[in-house]
């Protein structure tokens, strides 16, 4: 009876019972280690010499025999852990080449605890390293109204790993995630073994904070991040952090009676206090982004990130006219009072 085995094919399994039953496995004469045409396919061969469950025979130069399975496991196991060993030490092998690269590509600022990364790939190769290796915490926040399903897919596993290992995992996603089936299933995973997350109507740029570096992108370009360990630096994004946990709500929990508007269905019920009131601005007083930010005493980029918000809401318009023809079309009433 042939069971299946996670590791090896059903053609594998099949072959190796076969090497068992007639004691080897046939080579072509002369085939340079090729089975014979009366062997089990050339693939299964070969996955079972891969895995240690055949081997040359030491009487018969033209037969492989079977390997006991306890043995090859160990085998298997012992090579593992020289890989691990080798792998260790390739960090420190390696640091000629890495001090080379990050000069050819401005890297570094000549200080270790100041880092650039270029590429989004490569913001995300380094965030995953630093949090693969994460002994304390990974706070991040999450601006935006939601985070595309195969994100959160990828991110869930290795969250959940990060928790089992003890680290201390917080999110902060702004209010209109909440709306986002994917989101909050992703969110419940998390919580179920630990994880703690909030929502806030405003955030600030998208953060990392991972043990004792601190990741943000450069100017608002996704494209550019900074990576910092400078401990005076990573200690004021922390208290930033801490603050804006403290006016978020838990995400799963309904919003507070008194902070609950009137909904009609519509788009805008997305919004918060703050992109309500930009649109406001925007649409009744006519404002330009430079008004709206002294109005409002948020900074400019924030006005404008504010506002890639409300266009994504909005069916991902492209310029900020457009948005304001598609609201005038979702509220030929005007806009509610309560913007």
């Amino acid at each position: 009876m042939t069971h299946e085995i996670e590791s090896l094919t059903k053609e594998a399994v099949t072959a190796y019972q076969e090497a068992l039953a007639n004691g080897s496995i046939l080579k072509t004469p002369g085939g340079d280690g090729v089975p014979s045409p009366t062997a089990p396919p050339r693939s299964a061969v070969t996955e079972l010499l891969r895995a240690g469950l055949l081997r040359d025979s030491v009487d018969n130069a033209e037969v492989w025999v079977p390997v006991d399975p306890e043995t090859a496991a160990v085998q298997a196991e012992r090579q593992a852990r020289q890989a691990w060993a080798d792998a260790s030490r390739l960090q420190q092998d390696y640091a000629p080449l890495t001090a080379a690269y990050r000069s050819r590509r401005n890297w570094s600022t000549g200080d270790s605890q100041i880092r650039y990364v270029e590429g989004k790939a490569e913001i995300a190769q380094q965030a995953q390293a630093l949090a693969a290796a994460a002994k304390s915490r990974v706070f991040t926040v999450q601006p935006g109204p939601r985070r595309p399903k195969d994100t959160l897919d990828h991110s869930l596993p290795a969250d959940l790993a990060l928790l089992r290992r003890g680290v201390h995992r917080r999110i902060l996603y702004q209010s209109p995630a909440r709306r986002h089936p994917d989101t909050r299933e992703y969110v419940r995973a998390l919580v179920e073994v630990g994880a703690e997350v909030r929502a806030a109507d405003e955030l600030y740029e998208r953060v990392f904070i991972i043990d004792d570096t601190v990741i943000h992108p450069v100017d608002g370009n996704a494209n550019v991040a900074v990576l910092v360990s400078e401990p005076a630096t990573v200690a004021f994004h922390c208290l930033v952090f801490e603050q804006a946990w403290q006016r978020a709500q838990p995400f799963l929990e309904a919003p507070k009676p008194e902070e609950e508007a009137v909904e009609d269905g519509r788009a805008g019920d997305q919004l918060t206090a703050m992109q309500k009131l930009i649109v406001r601005l925007l649409i009744n007083e006519e404002l330009k982004h430079e008004a709206i930010a002294a109005a409002t005493g948020l900074s400019l980029r924030t006005v404008r990130r504010q506002l890639e918000v409300v266009r994504s809401v909005f069916g991902n318009v492209e310029t900020t006219p457009r948005l304001a023809w598609e609201i005038r079309g979702q509220y030929p009433e005007g806009l509610p009072a309560d913007w």
